[in-house]
Formats: C-alpha cells, structure tokens, sequence
C-alpha cells in the first residue's frame, strides 16, 4: 500500500503548477471558470507573501526534508 505523502507533489512543484496556471488564465483543477481563476491569482498572492514571510524552526525543517 502507499503511503499518502508518495501520492502527492512537492510545494515546489505545486507553486509551478499554480505559476503556470495563473499564467494561461486557468486554474489547476478540473472545473475551469473566469471566477476561479482569478481566485487562483489571489492564492498564488498570498502563497508569495508567505514564502517572503513565514520562518520555520531549524529543527522543523530538517524533520519535514526527512519525509
């Protein structure tokens, strides 16, 4: 059975998916609307503004990049 983080994407290659989205007017899921996709504009402001932002702890970081 896989574990559920071998489903996933890493943060990396989510905010790619997010950059290349917000760049052809789309979103990154399924269901495509004029509305969504400025909401994905919105969240990829936001997730900017964390990255500059957001610290984590030294320890914290080296646990996560174990995962």
């Amino acid at each position: 059975m896989l574990e559920k983080a071998d489903l996933g994407v890493s943060y990396a290659a989510y905010r790619d998916a997010v950059r290349q989205a917000v760049d052809a007017g789309r979103t990154t899921g399924d269901h495509q609307t004029p509305a969504l996709a400025e909401y994905t504009v919105l969240n990829q402001a936001r997730m900017d503004r964390l990255d500059k932002t957001v610290r984590l702890d030294p320890d914290l970081r080296e646990a996560l990049e174990q995962v």
